[in-house]
Formats: C-alpha cells, structure tokens, sequence
C-alpha cells in the first residue's frame, strides 16, 4: 500500500485484499468487488494458492489489463502459472508472452 501511495495510485479503484485467498476471494466476489480488474497482482509461493488466484481473478481482467506475479522466481507458484496458462492452449500463450521484469517478478497482458 506504501509504494501505491508514493506514486499516487492509491484511490477508490485500488483493492488490496488480506488474508487466504481460498477465504477472501469469495467472500470479495459476492460483495462486487472483483467485478472488472485492470491489473492483478499475486503474491504467493505455492502452487494452491496461485491457482486459486488466478481461477477468482483472471477472467474479470479486461483486455489489455496486466496480470503480474512477482513470486515467479518459486517453482511451485511458476508450475502453476503454467499450469493455468496451458489451459488455454499453444495459440493462446503465444499471443500473451510472459515477460520477465527481473529475477522474482513476471507479467503478462490479458
């Protein structure tokens, strides 16, 4: 939250969501608001809990909208990430790269 206010993009838009995600995710979606993402940020290390992530999150990221894991770096949490992008098929995960930002984070556009 610190770094969002620093650069002034902490405002009414900005959710952070505490807790398990497997508990907070469901209890955000009745309430609206996981409606329509512009940008998801994980932060997790294993594999449950990215997969639980990106199956609550990744279809409300409008097109043009940035998923970016910054635990990339965790085979669990990458094998995940994987995982879920090779659901969609070969085509699909050409035409959204993961970029690599450094040793720890990744990112991909929706």
């Amino acid at each position: 939250m610190k770094t969002f206010r620093r650069y002034g993009l902490l405002d009414e838009g900005v959710i952070f969501l505490e807790g398990f995600f497997n508990e907070s995710f469901p209890v955000a979606s009745r309430r609206g608001m996981l409606n329509q993402l512009a940008l998801v940020r994980l932060d997790c290390d294993m594999y449950a809990s990215t997969m639980d992530v990106l199956q609550h999150t990744y279809h409300r990221i409008s097109p043009g909208g940035i998923l970016l894991h910054n635990n990339w770096q965790y085979t669990a949490a990458r094998s995940a990430a994987i995982d879920f992008r090779r659901s969609f098929g070969a085509e699909w995960e050409l035409a959204h790269p993961v970029e690599l930002i450094d040793g720890g984070s990744a990112f991909w556009v929706v």
